[in-house]
């Protein structure tokens, strides 16, 4: 069993998706075309036994002055560790023991996110390793998502309704940038960009659905972008326009996301989670139900506090 080093240019998508779609800790966000999108030139980390590929591990490496670290990226809700199917706890830890130490040796900083779905078997440890919980939601999908919702919740999507707003299923970049503009603390530019680059990947590579809400008066009023994988669908992203905040249009275009998804035959949707206790509110309204994951990093940098500046 050994771990080696790799750019994202050695390895065909097929051959990485393949890998990605057979393990538990798959999601599109692992995806080589994803990947490549938000960060062009990532790398990873291979352990493997022979012929068989036990673990990858995606990384986006960086620089500052002489220092070397890995962030998770953006729009990359969880990365990490990727284990096999069927792997053992005791082949899990092995996996983990040979690539701390490859870790160790490239970077100064590092912070993942890692899946719901990895194993509390294989640890990272170590003086300047640290583990933080953070929680997620996830939502049982039915043929009537409401009965999951609370009183206010149902209130919000029966009065928007009863206003007239109508879901539509369409996509519309501008719509989006224009909504997303009108709510400044969502993204910064340079966080917009990006976004809007994978709305587009989304569109063109039929990745998920964009549902946008239109007004009484026929304006786009709110929009939501979800990202489909196996039997998961994905809450990417979505705003509403401010004045429209207590219309309940969002409550509104969120039923029909789970209407849709159900039918297409997904089972779970992923909040992707907040620690935004507003924004856990709204999803915990919605049905959805915490599911803890990590945050793993890693710091041997003396001086931290000063580099971040």
């Amino acid at each position: 069993m050994k771990c080696s080093h790799h750019d994202s240019h050695s390895i065909s998508a097929t051959s990485w998706d393949e890998f990605i779609y057979n393990s538990p800790q798959g999601s599109p966000f692992l995806l080589h075309e994803w990947m490549s999108c938000v960060f062009m030139n990532w790398q990873y980390l291979e352990v493997g036994d022979g012929n068989r590929i036990l673990a990858r591990m995606p990384l986006s490496p960086a620089r500052k002055w002489f220092w070397h670290y890995a962030f998770q990226p953006l729009f990359c809700q969880h990365w990490g560790v990727v284990f096999a199917k069927d792997l053992s706890p005791t082949e899990m830890q092995a996996c983990i023991a040979l690539l701390r130490p490859e870790l160790e040796k490239r970077f100064s900083l590092i912070t993942f996110y890692f899946s719901p779905y990895y194993p509390d078997t294989a640890f990272f440890q170590g003086k300047e390793w640290q583990i933080t919980p953070r929680i997620t939601h996830l939502s049982v999908l039915g043929s009537s998502p409401e009965q999951s919702f609370s009183p206010s919740a149902v209130r919000q999507y029966k009065k928007a309704e009863k206003a007239g707003y109508r879901i539509l299923e369409e996509w519309s970049i501008k719509s989006v940038e224009l909504i997303l503009k009108k709510n400044p603390g969502i993204m910064n530019p340079k966080q917009l960009d990006l976004f809007l680059k994978l709305y587009a990947l989304v569109q063109e590579k039929q990745l998920g659905f964009s549902l946008m809400a239109h007004s009484p008066l026929g304006e786009i009023v709110a929009m939501g972008i979800f990202v489909t994988y196996q039997e998961r669908v994905y809450y990417l992203a979505g705003a509403v326009l401010p004045e429209q905040r207590n219309s309940g249009v969002m409550t509104q275009l969120m039923r029909t996301a789970m209407n849709r998804a159900y039918k297409q035959g997904k089972t779970i949707l992923d909040f992707e989670g907040s620690m935004n206790p507003g924004i856990a509110k709204f999803f915990k309204g919605l049905g959805g139900q915490e599911k803890n994951y990590i945050c793993i990093s890693y710091n041997r940098m003396p001086f931290s506090k000063l580099w971040k500046k």
